[in-house]
């Protein structure tokens, strides 16, 4: 019996196969043989029939944040468990976040920044701010003040990781998406860090990284707030691929 994600972050490994050999089992298994390449393999996003079954119900997001994660990552086919649309934020009169379940864009213009932006790491803080100590009730229905330890911060690069621990409370959960992935909290914020253009070595591909944004978005049971510059949209594509990932920065840039 296989059970596992693949559209979740893989293991990181410290050496280079060759062929297939690096792949997890669950990887092997599910190669979309049509649309991928030997150097560049795809994924079934679910699993197909006569492969394995499913598991269609998060039990851990909101309604509004599943329907985010299941079109953009699952073709339509993940809905969320009754009790999970219980889950809000009461933020009455705010200026920064607007809606106490699902996926918002706090929107930052900055230039030149690549792996750390000190405009997001305020933006992020000013977030926090904000909704610390509002009401947050639970799928039970419990409602209750939300404290630090309902918040994760996530970053891609540890140089964004570093300034956000800087500059948040002492004991704030700060990290890079690989740190987080299985955990859960009401409210994820995920800041981007890079300025439009300024992608570095490891390209678009690396903050936008299907996987990744999947990860750090669905670890919130109610709210995920994504912090970035909204000027990435204007990116001309090299490929398809980067086509597709444009294309899901754009559909939480008007989340």
């Amino acid at each position: 019996m296989l059970l596992g994600d693949q559209m979740q972050l893989e293991q990181p490994v410290q050496g280079t196969h060759p062929g297939d050999a690096g792949m997890s089992v669950l990887q092997y298994m599910l190669k979309d043989e049509q649309h991928g390449r030997p150097d560049a393999p795809v994924f079934y996003p679910v699993i197909p029939p006569g492969k394995g079954l499913f598991l269609g119900t998060s039990r851990r997001m909101h309604p509004d944040v599943c329907r985010f994660i299941s079109e953009s990552i699952y073709e339509g086919r993940l809905a969320a468990f009754a009790d999970c649309e219980r889950q809000r934020v009461e933020l009455g009169e705010r200026e920064l976040v607007g809606i106490g379940a699902g996926v918002q864009f706090s929107a930052v213009d900055h230039d030149v920044n690549v792996q750390r932006s000190d405009e997001e790491v305020e933006r992020v803080l000013a977030v926090f701010e904000e909704m610390h100590g509002r009401p947050f009730t639970d799928g039970d229905g419990v409602t209750r003040p939300l404290a630090l330890e309902d918040f994760l911060f996530i970053a891609p690069f540890n140089a964004q990781v570093r300034a956000l621990k800087d500059a948040l409370p002492v004991g704030a959960k700060v990290g890079s998406v690989d740190r987080f992935q299985g955990q859960e909290a009401p409210v994820t914020v995920l800041s981007l860090c890079s300025s439009a253009g300024e992608y570095g070595s490891r390209g678009l591909g690396f903050i936008l990284d299907r996987n990744r944004v999947n990860a750090a978005i669905s670890r919130a049971k109610c709210l995920a707030v994504v912090v970035g510059d909204p000027r990435i949209a204007d990116t001309l594509p090299g490929s398809i691929e980067e086509m597709r990932l444009l294309n899901l920065f754009c559909k939480a840039l008007g989340a």
